[in-house]
Protein backbone atom coordinates (compact mmCIF):
# COMPACT_ATOMS: atom_id res chain seq x y z
CA UNK A 1 0.00 0.00 0.00
CA UNK A 2 2.50 2.31 0.94
CA UNK A 3 4.54 1.16 -1.94
CA UNK A 4 1.66 2.24 -4.32
CA UNK A 5 0.91 5.56 -2.52
CA UNK A 6 4.68 6.11 -3.20
CA UNK A 7 4.57 5.71 -6.96
CA UNK A 8 1.53 6.97 -7.53
CA UNK A 9 3.42 10.67 -5.63
CA UNK A 10 6.30 10.37 -8.07
CA UNK A 11 3.94 10.36 -11.20
CA UNK A 12 1.81 12.97 -10.03
CA UNK A 13 5.44 14.93 -9.87
CA UNK A 14 5.72 13.89 -12.85
CA UNK A 15 3.12 14.80 -14.47
CA UNK A 16 3.25 18.37 -12.00
CA UNK A 17 6.41 19.04 -13.78
CA UNK A 18 5.88 18.14 -17.15
CA UNK A 19 2.42 18.83 -18.33
CA UNK A 20 2.80 23.15 -17.01
CA UNK A 21 6.78 22.69 -18.88
CA UNK A 22 6.11 21.42 -21.99
CA UNK A 23 3.25 23.94 -22.91
CA UNK A 24 5.02 26.58 -21.16
CA UNK A 25 7.51 25.37 -24.12
CA UNK A 26 5.75 25.08 -26.31
CA UNK A 27 4.23 28.00 -26.27
CA UNK A 28 6.72 30.46 -25.97
CA UNK A 29 8.94 28.77 -29.06
CA UNK A 30 5.85 28.85 -31.20
CA UNK A 31 4.94 32.46 -30.62
CA UNK A 32 8.68 33.96 -30.17
CA UNK A 33 9.56 31.90 -33.96
CA UNK A 34 5.84 33.16 -35.65
CA UNK A 35 6.89 36.47 -34.60
CA UNK A 36 10.58 36.23 -36.36
CA UNK A 37 8.89 34.65 -39.18
CA UNK A 38 6.35 37.50 -39.88
CA UNK A 39 9.09 39.81 -40.14
CA UNK A 40 11.47 38.10 -41.91
CA UNK A 41 8.76 37.39 -44.74
CA UNK A 42 6.36 39.81 -44.36
CA UNK A 43 9.08 42.47 -46.81
CA UNK A 44 8.19 44.73 -43.59
CA UNK A 45 10.02 47.73 -43.55
CA UNK A 46 11.38 49.89 -40.05
CA UNK A 47 8.59 52.25 -39.91
CA UNK A 48 5.86 49.79 -39.66
CA UNK A 49 7.11 48.18 -36.42
CA UNK A 50 6.04 46.82 -34.18
CA UNK A 51 3.16 44.98 -36.15
CA UNK A 52 -0.29 44.65 -34.75
CA UNK A 53 0.35 41.97 -32.86
CA UNK A 54 3.53 42.59 -30.96
CA UNK A 55 1.76 43.52 -27.53
CA UNK A 56 -0.53 40.27 -27.94
CA UNK A 57 2.67 38.04 -28.66
CA UNK A 58 4.66 39.98 -25.69
CA UNK A 59 1.80 38.81 -23.06
CA UNK A 60 1.39 34.90 -24.76
CA UNK A 61 5.06 34.61 -24.41
CA UNK A 62 5.40 36.43 -20.24
CA UNK A 63 2.05 33.79 -20.16
CA UNK A 64 4.48 30.33 -21.42
CA UNK A 65 7.68 31.82 -19.42
CA UNK A 66 5.99 31.48 -16.44
CA UNK A 67 3.81 28.12 -16.91
CA UNK A 68 7.45 26.87 -18.08
CA UNK A 69 9.06 28.58 -14.81
CA UNK A 70 6.28 26.87 -12.45
CA UNK A 71 6.44 23.46 -14.28
CA UNK A 72 10.53 23.54 -13.69
CA UNK A 73 10.27 24.90 -10.16
CA UNK A 74 8.00 21.99 -8.87
CA UNK A 75 10.16 19.46 -6.68
CA UNK A 76 11.61 17.01 -8.54
CA UNK A 77 11.89 13.06 -7.31
CA UNK A 78 15.53 12.52 -5.69
CA UNK A 79 18.04 11.61 -8.52
CA UNK A 80 18.92 8.04 -8.78
CA UNK A 81 22.24 6.64 -9.92
CA UNK A 82 22.88 5.92 -13.25
CA UNK A 83 25.96 4.67 -15.24
CA UNK A 84 28.39 7.36 -16.77
CA UNK A 85 27.78 7.89 -20.39
CA UNK A 86 29.36 6.50 -22.94
CA UNK A 87 32.20 8.45 -25.10
CA UNK A 88 30.61 8.55 -28.06
CA UNK A 89 27.08 10.36 -25.71
CA UNK A 90 29.82 12.08 -24.08
CA UNK A 91 31.08 13.94 -27.09
CA UNK A 92 27.83 14.75 -28.52
CA UNK A 93 27.16 15.97 -24.94
CA UNK A 94 30.12 18.34 -25.14
CA UNK A 95 29.18 19.76 -28.85
CA UNK A 96 25.48 20.51 -27.45
CA UNK A 97 26.62 22.61 -24.72
CA UNK A 98 29.68 24.16 -27.00
CA UNK A 99 26.90 25.04 -28.92
CA UNK A 100 25.16 26.62 -26.11
CA UNK A 101 28.17 29.03 -25.18
CA UNK A 102 28.13 29.94 -28.59
CA UNK A 103 24.73 31.08 -29.11
CA UNK A 104 25.84 33.27 -25.27
CA UNK A 105 28.34 34.73 -26.45
CA UNK A 106 26.71 35.74 -29.96
CA UNK A 107 24.17 37.49 -28.28
CA UNK A 108 26.42 39.29 -26.44
CA UNK A 109 28.89 40.04 -29.41
CA UNK A 110 25.72 41.40 -31.65
CA UNK A 111 25.36 44.32 -29.02
CA UNK A 112 28.23 45.94 -30.88
CA UNK A 113 25.97 45.25 -34.37
CA UNK A 114 23.12 46.62 -33.18
CA UNK A 115 24.10 49.80 -32.05
CA UNK A 116 24.49 51.97 -35.38
CA UNK A 117 21.25 50.67 -36.52
CA UNK A 118 19.54 51.61 -33.63
CA UNK A 119 21.55 55.02 -32.72
CA UNK A 120 20.08 56.33 -36.51
CA UNK A 121 16.55 54.69 -36.00
CA UNK A 122 16.14 56.23 -32.42
CA UNK A 123 18.83 59.65 -32.54
CA UNK A 124 20.74 58.62 -30.04
CA UNK A 125 23.63 60.05 -28.34
CA UNK A 126 26.33 57.97 -28.87
CA UNK A 127 26.60 58.27 -24.28
CA UNK A 128 22.83 57.37 -23.74
CA UNK A 129 23.23 54.70 -26.68
CA UNK A 130 26.40 53.17 -24.76
CA UNK A 131 23.26 51.82 -22.00
CA UNK A 132 22.39 49.62 -23.91
CA UNK A 133 25.62 47.37 -23.76
CA UNK A 134 25.41 47.83 -19.83
CA UNK A 135 21.99 46.65 -19.69
CA UNK A 136 22.96 43.78 -21.06
CA UNK A 137 26.25 43.36 -19.34
CA UNK A 138 24.60 43.83 -15.86
CA UNK A 139 22.01 41.36 -17.06
CA UNK A 140 24.89 38.77 -17.56
CA UNK A 141 26.25 39.09 -13.94
CA UNK A 142 23.00 38.80 -11.78
CA UNK A 143 22.37 36.25 -14.67
CA UNK A 144 25.62 34.07 -13.52
CA UNK A 145 24.60 34.78 -9.94
CA UNK A 146 21.02 33.50 -10.49
CA UNK A 147 21.54 30.34 -12.68
CA UNK A 148 24.60 29.45 -11.10
CA UNK A 149 22.46 28.90 -7.39
CA UNK A 150 19.70 27.12 -9.61
CA UNK A 151 21.77 24.67 -11.66
CA UNK A 152 22.64 23.47 -7.67
CA UNK A 153 18.59 22.85 -6.75
CA UNK A 154 16.98 22.26 -10.04
CA UNK A 155 19.74 20.14 -11.94
CA UNK A 156 21.84 21.35 -15.17
CA UNK A 157 18.95 19.78 -17.69
CA UNK A 158 16.31 22.25 -15.71
CA UNK A 159 18.30 25.21 -15.68
CA UNK A 160 19.86 24.75 -19.20
CA UNK A 161 15.87 24.58 -20.38
CA UNK A 162 14.99 27.65 -18.53
CA UNK A 163 17.98 29.38 -19.99
CA UNK A 164 17.54 28.63 -23.40
CA UNK A 165 13.49 29.16 -23.25
CA UNK A 166 14.47 32.96 -21.53
CA UNK A 167 16.94 33.22 -24.45
CA UNK A 168 14.24 32.49 -27.33
CA UNK A 169 11.63 34.73 -25.24
CA UNK A 170 13.84 37.48 -25.66
CA UNK A 171 14.62 37.93 -29.42
CA UNK A 172 11.33 39.65 -29.61
CA UNK A 173 13.25 42.70 -28.24
CA UNK A 174 13.92 43.14 -32.02
CA UNK A 175 10.49 44.42 -32.33
CA UNK A 176 10.04 46.94 -29.47
CA UNK A 177 9.33 50.50 -30.38
CA UNK A 178 11.24 52.49 -28.02
CA UNK A 179 14.97 52.46 -27.12
CA UNK A 180 13.67 52.09 -23.36
CA UNK A 181 11.63 49.15 -24.27
CA UNK A 182 14.96 47.79 -25.73
CA UNK A 183 16.79 48.67 -22.94
CA UNK A 184 14.44 46.73 -20.77
CA UNK A 185 14.75 43.47 -22.95
CA UNK A 186 18.47 43.61 -23.39
CA UNK A 187 18.61 43.59 -19.87
CA UNK A 188 16.65 40.17 -19.83
CA UNK A 189 18.55 38.82 -22.63
CA UNK A 190 21.48 39.19 -20.33
CA UNK A 191 19.64 37.98 -17.32
CA UNK A 192 18.58 34.50 -19.84
CA UNK A 193 22.32 33.75 -21.49
CA UNK A 194 24.69 35.09 -19.14
CA UNK A 195 24.33 31.88 -16.66
CA UNK A 196 24.86 29.65 -19.27
CA UNK A 197 28.77 29.64 -18.34
CA UNK A 198 28.14 27.93 -14.87
CA UNK A 199 25.47 25.95 -16.54
CA UNK A 200 27.71 24.18 -19.08
CA UNK A 201 31.08 23.94 -16.68
CA UNK A 202 29.06 22.07 -14.11
CA UNK A 203 27.65 19.57 -16.49
CA UNK A 204 31.33 19.16 -18.23
CA UNK A 205 32.54 18.01 -14.46
CA UNK A 206 30.15 14.60 -15.13
CA UNK A 207 31.21 14.35 -19.05
CA UNK A 208 34.97 13.86 -18.31
CA UNK A 209 37.46 13.22 -15.79
CA UNK A 210 38.38 15.99 -13.02
CA UNK A 211 42.24 16.07 -14.56
CA UNK A 212 40.75 16.88 -18.11
CA UNK A 213 38.08 19.47 -16.73
CA UNK A 214 40.57 22.36 -17.05
CA UNK A 215 41.76 20.84 -20.67
CA UNK A 216 38.72 20.45 -22.23
CA UNK A 217 36.38 23.54 -20.47
CA UNK A 218 39.51 25.69 -21.87
CA UNK A 219 39.25 24.96 -25.63
CA UNK A 220 35.13 24.63 -24.89
CA UNK A 221 35.11 28.28 -23.94
CA UNK A 222 37.96 29.28 -26.83
CA UNK A 223 35.67 27.59 -29.66
CA UNK A 224 32.35 29.42 -28.26
CA UNK A 225 34.52 32.58 -28.37
CA UNK A 226 35.13 32.15 -31.48
CA UNK A 227 31.95 30.55 -33.35
CA UNK A 228 30.19 33.17 -30.83
CA UNK A 229 31.94 36.15 -32.72
CA UNK A 230 32.01 34.24 -36.11
CA UNK A 231 28.08 34.02 -35.79
CA UNK A 232 27.70 37.83 -34.83
CA UNK A 233 29.62 38.79 -37.74
CA UNK A 234 27.86 36.58 -40.05
CA UNK A 235 24.18 37.61 -39.07
CA UNK A 236 24.89 41.19 -39.39
CA UNK A 237 26.59 40.80 -42.88
CA UNK A 238 23.53 38.59 -43.92
CA UNK A 239 20.63 40.12 -42.54
CA UNK A 240 21.35 44.16 -41.79
CA UNK A 241 21.84 45.09 -44.96
CA UNK A 242 17.97 43.58 -46.11
CA UNK A 243 16.11 44.03 -42.94
CA UNK A 244 17.96 46.39 -40.45
CA UNK A 245 19.69 45.93 -36.80
CA UNK A 246 16.45 44.42 -35.67
CA UNK A 247 16.82 41.31 -37.00
CA UNK A 248 19.77 40.38 -35.18
CA UNK A 249 17.68 40.24 -32.15
CA UNK A 250 15.03 38.23 -34.09
CA UNK A 251 17.18 35.70 -35.63
CA UNK A 252 17.46 34.62 -31.77
CA UNK A 253 14.23 33.07 -32.02
CA UNK A 254 15.54 30.41 -34.77
CA UNK A 255 19.07 29.70 -33.12
CA UNK A 256 17.37 29.28 -29.58
CA UNK A 257 14.79 27.15 -30.64
CA UNK A 258 18.00 24.74 -32.74
CA UNK A 259 19.83 24.78 -29.33
CA UNK A 260 16.43 23.37 -27.87
CA UNK A 261 15.86 20.62 -30.15
CA UNK A 262 19.32 19.42 -28.82
CA UNK A 263 19.16 19.82 -25.36
CA UNK A 264 17.68 15.81 -24.26
CA UNK A 265 21.60 14.37 -25.89
CA UNK A 266 22.63 16.26 -22.06
CA UNK A 267 22.27 12.75 -20.46
CA UNK A 268 20.75 12.73 -17.11
CA UNK A 269 23.91 11.81 -15.50
CA UNK A 270 24.81 15.37 -15.48
CA UNK A 271 21.82 15.74 -13.23
CA UNK A 272 22.58 12.92 -10.62
CA UNK A 273 25.97 14.00 -10.17
CA UNK A 274 25.66 18.12 -9.52
CA UNK A 275 22.69 17.58 -7.19
CA UNK A 276 24.05 14.22 -5.11
CA UNK A 277 26.60 15.16 -2.05
CA UNK A 278 28.38 13.18 0.31
CA UNK A 279 28.95 15.47 3.83
CA UNK A 280 32.33 14.27 3.86
CA UNK A 281 32.48 17.17 0.70
CA UNK A 282 31.87 19.80 2.87
CA UNK A 283 34.89 22.29 3.37
CA UNK A 284 36.88 24.17 6.10
CA UNK A 285 34.84 27.02 5.57
CA UNK A 286 37.65 29.52 6.44
CA UNK A 287 39.66 27.68 3.89
CA UNK A 288 37.45 27.47 1.42
CA UNK A 289 35.86 30.70 1.37
CA UNK A 290 39.39 32.55 1.16
CA UNK A 291 40.82 30.28 -2.11
CA UNK A 292 36.62 31.11 -3.52
CA UNK A 293 37.75 34.91 -3.19
CA UNK A 294 40.83 34.01 -5.00
CA UNK A 295 39.25 32.43 -7.75
CA UNK A 296 36.37 35.34 -7.61
CA UNK A 297 39.80 37.96 -7.74
CA UNK A 298 41.56 36.50 -10.61
CA UNK A 299 38.06 36.06 -12.51
CA UNK A 300 37.43 39.93 -12.33
CA UNK A 301 40.67 40.55 -13.69
CA UNK A 302 40.73 38.37 -16.60
CA UNK A 303 37.27 40.45 -17.07
CA UNK A 304 38.88 43.65 -16.72
CA UNK A 305 41.65 42.94 -19.17
CA UNK A 306 39.68 41.29 -21.82
CA UNK A 307 36.26 43.36 -21.53
CA UNK A 308 37.43 46.34 -19.82
CA UNK A 309 40.94 47.35 -21.22
CA UNK A 310 40.70 46.41 -24.61
CA UNK A 311 37.53 47.94 -24.93
CA UNK A 312 39.71 51.08 -25.37
CA UNK A 313 42.47 49.93 -27.38
CA UNK A 314 40.81 51.05 -30.38
CA UNK A 315 40.43 54.91 -29.00
CA UNK A 316 43.64 54.42 -28.13
CA UNK A 317 45.21 53.42 -30.91
CA UNK A 318 43.25 56.21 -33.08
CA UNK A 319 45.21 58.61 -29.93
CA UNK A 320 48.35 57.78 -30.95
CA UNK A 321 48.01 58.21 -34.56
CA UNK A 322 47.06 55.07 -36.35
CA UNK A 323 44.06 56.35 -38.55
CA UNK A 324 42.32 55.48 -41.66
CA UNK A 325 41.12 51.84 -40.35
CA UNK A 326 44.70 51.13 -39.25
CA UNK A 327 44.09 49.93 -35.79
CA UNK A 328 40.89 48.32 -36.40
CA UNK A 329 42.53 46.47 -38.82
CA UNK A 330 45.01 45.44 -36.29
CA UNK A 331 42.52 44.27 -34.20
CA UNK A 332 40.84 42.07 -36.52
CA UNK A 333 43.52 40.22 -37.22
CA UNK A 334 44.05 39.18 -33.43
CA UNK A 335 41.32 37.31 -33.58
CA UNK A 336 42.22 34.93 -36.50
CA UNK A 337 44.88 33.33 -33.93
CA UNK A 338 42.22 32.85 -31.12
CA UNK A 339 41.04 29.31 -31.99
CA UNK A 340 44.41 28.32 -32.17
CA UNK A 341 45.40 29.59 -28.97
CA UNK A 342 42.41 28.20 -27.50
CA UNK A 343 43.74 24.56 -28.81
CA UNK A 344 47.17 25.21 -27.14
CA UNK A 345 45.79 26.43 -24.18
CA UNK A 346 43.96 22.95 -23.88
CA UNK A 347 47.03 21.67 -25.01
CA UNK A 348 49.09 22.98 -22.10
CA UNK A 349 46.15 22.57 -19.22
CA UNK A 350 46.24 18.70 -20.11
CA UNK A 351 50.09 18.54 -18.74
CA UNK A 352 50.34 21.31 -16.35
CA UNK A 353 48.75 22.21 -13.39
CA UNK A 354 45.65 24.86 -13.55
CA UNK A 355 47.28 26.95 -10.87
CA UNK A 356 50.77 27.59 -12.33
CA UNK A 357 48.68 28.19 -15.74
CA UNK A 358 46.49 30.90 -13.87
CA UNK A 359 49.68 32.53 -12.82
CA UNK A 360 51.22 32.17 -16.40
CA UNK A 361 48.25 33.90 -17.90
CA UNK A 362 48.38 36.88 -15.43
CA UNK A 363 51.82 37.64 -15.69
CA UNK A 364 51.92 37.18 -19.29
CA UNK A 365 48.78 39.66 -19.52
CA UNK A 366 49.81 41.98 -16.96
CA UNK A 367 53.43 42.55 -18.15
CA UNK A 368 52.40 42.54 -22.23
CA UNK A 369 49.84 45.34 -20.91
CA UNK A 370 52.05 47.57 -19.16
CA UNK A 371 54.29 47.15 -22.33
CA UNK A 372 51.72 48.14 -24.79
CA UNK A 373 51.02 51.19 -22.46
CA UNK A 374 54.23 51.65 -22.75
CA UNK A 375 54.66 51.56 -25.86
CA UNK A 376 51.70 53.87 -26.25
CA UNK A 377 53.19 56.43 -24.32
CA UNK A 378 56.23 57.03 -26.41
CA UNK A 379 54.40 56.94 -29.51
CA UNK A 380 56.54 54.13 -31.02
CA UNK A 381 54.74 51.90 -34.16
CA UNK A 382 55.45 49.58 -36.02
CA UNK A 383 56.33 45.91 -34.94
CA UNK A 384 56.61 46.93 -31.11
CA UNK A 385 53.05 48.28 -31.24
CA UNK A 386 52.05 44.78 -33.27
CA UNK A 387 54.15 42.54 -30.88
CA UNK A 388 52.78 44.24 -27.63
CA UNK A 389 48.92 44.77 -28.93
CA UNK A 390 49.21 40.90 -29.74
CA UNK A 391 50.29 39.62 -26.38
CA UNK A 392 48.14 41.61 -24.94
CA UNK A 393 45.00 40.50 -26.40
CA UNK A 394 45.82 36.75 -26.64
CA UNK A 395 47.13 36.23 -23.23
CA UNK A 396 43.61 38.45 -21.87
CA UNK A 397 41.92 36.29 -23.94
CA UNK A 398 43.16 32.95 -22.45
CA UNK A 399 42.76 34.34 -19.13
CA UNK A 400 38.92 35.12 -19.45
CA UNK A 401 38.69 31.84 -21.49
CA UNK A 402 40.40 29.77 -18.93
CA UNK A 403 38.57 31.17 -15.66
CA UNK A 404 35.78 29.04 -15.47
CA UNK A 405 37.35 25.93 -16.35
CA UNK A 406 40.06 26.19 -14.21
CA UNK A 407 38.17 26.65 -11.11
CA UNK A 408 35.12 23.97 -11.97
CA UNK A 409 37.35 21.42 -10.27
CA UNK A 410 37.78 23.01 -7.17
CA UNK A 411 34.18 23.33 -5.60
CA UNK A 412 32.16 20.41 -4.22
CA UNK A 413 29.11 19.20 -6.14
CA UNK A 414 26.76 20.32 -4.03
CA UNK A 415 27.65 24.21 -4.46
CA UNK A 416 29.39 23.79 -8.05
CA UNK A 417 26.75 25.39 -9.32
CA UNK A 418 26.77 28.69 -7.11
CA UNK A 419 30.49 28.92 -6.61
CA UNK A 420 31.20 29.20 -10.45
CA UNK A 421 28.54 31.30 -11.10
CA UNK A 422 30.05 33.88 -8.82
CA UNK A 423 33.37 33.19 -10.38
CA UNK A 424 32.00 33.78 -14.41
CA UNK A 425 29.87 36.69 -12.32
CA UNK A 426 33.32 38.37 -11.38
CA UNK A 427 34.73 38.04 -14.89
CA UNK A 428 31.66 39.72 -16.18
CA UNK A 429 31.76 42.63 -13.85
CA UNK A 430 34.95 43.48 -14.46
CA UNK A 431 34.13 43.65 -18.23
CA UNK A 432 31.35 45.96 -17.24
CA UNK A 433 32.72 48.15 -14.45
CA UNK A 434 36.10 48.97 -16.87
CA UNK A 435 35.17 50.62 -19.83
CA UNK A 436 33.03 52.92 -17.24
CA UNK A 437 35.83 53.41 -14.23
CA UNK A 438 38.63 53.79 -16.82
CA UNK A 439 36.14 56.23 -19.46
CA UNK A 440 37.93 59.15 -18.37
CA UNK A 441 41.41 58.23 -18.20
CA UNK A 442 42.41 56.25 -21.31
CA UNK A 443 41.55 58.90 -23.58
CA UNK A 444 45.76 60.25 -23.48
CA UNK A 445 48.55 58.45 -23.94
CA UNK A 446 49.91 58.99 -20.45
CA UNK A 447 46.27 58.62 -18.97
CA UNK A 448 46.41 54.85 -20.59
CA UNK A 449 49.86 54.37 -19.64
CA UNK A 450 48.67 55.25 -15.69
CA UNK A 451 45.86 52.31 -16.17
CA UNK A 452 48.12 49.82 -17.60
CA UNK A 453 50.23 49.88 -14.92
CA UNK A 454 47.86 49.81 -12.39
CA UNK A 455 45.60 46.74 -13.85
CA UNK A 456 48.47 44.95 -15.53
CA UNK A 457 49.87 44.73 -11.59
CA UNK A 458 46.49 43.68 -10.14
CA UNK A 459 46.56 40.98 -12.80
CA UNK A 460 49.90 39.65 -11.85
CA UNK A 461 48.93 39.88 -8.46
CA UNK A 462 45.31 37.98 -9.12
CA UNK A 463 47.92 35.10 -10.63
CA UNK A 464 50.10 35.35 -7.64
CA UNK A 465 47.35 34.34 -5.03
CA UNK A 466 46.14 31.23 -6.63
CA UNK A 467 47.25 28.56 -4.52
CA UNK A 468 49.08 26.00 -5.70
CA UNK A 469 47.97 23.36 -3.10
CA UNK A 470 45.40 21.73 -4.77
CA UNK A 471 44.28 18.15 -5.33
CA UNK A 472 42.35 17.59 -8.71
CA UNK A 473 39.70 14.82 -7.36
CA UNK A 474 38.49 16.56 -4.68
CA UNK A 475 35.82 19.26 -4.47
CA UNK A 476 37.19 21.72 -1.22
CA UNK A 477 36.31 25.20 -2.24
CA UNK A 478 32.73 26.34 -0.93
CA UNK A 479 31.68 29.82 -1.69
CA UNK A 480 30.11 32.28 0.72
Amino acid sequence: MAEHARTAGGRGRRIATVAPTALGTVLVVAVSVRHAIVFFTGGVRVEFWPYQGHHRDMVLITVGMVTALAGLLTPAEPPRATRSPSRPAAVVALVVLTAALIVDVSKTATLGFVLPGMREEYGLSTQYAGLLPIAGLTGTVLGSLLWGALVDRLGVRRTLLLSTLGFIATSICGSMPTFTGNLVMCWLMGLAVGGLMPVVFSALTTLVSPSRVPAVGSLIAGVATAGGYLVASQSAALFVPAYGWRSLWLVGAFTGALVLLVLPLVPSTCDVAARSSSPEEAPSSLTGHQQHRRHAFYGFMAGLMALGVLTWVPTVLRSSGLTGGAGERLLAAQSWVSLPVAVILALVLRHSSPQRCARVLAAGAGSALVLFGLVILSGQQGWVLVLSLTATVLFSNAMVASVVPMSSVHYARRVQGRGLGQVAGASKLGGLTGPLALATLVTAPSGFFAVSVVVGSGTVLAGAVMSPRRSPTSGTVKPP
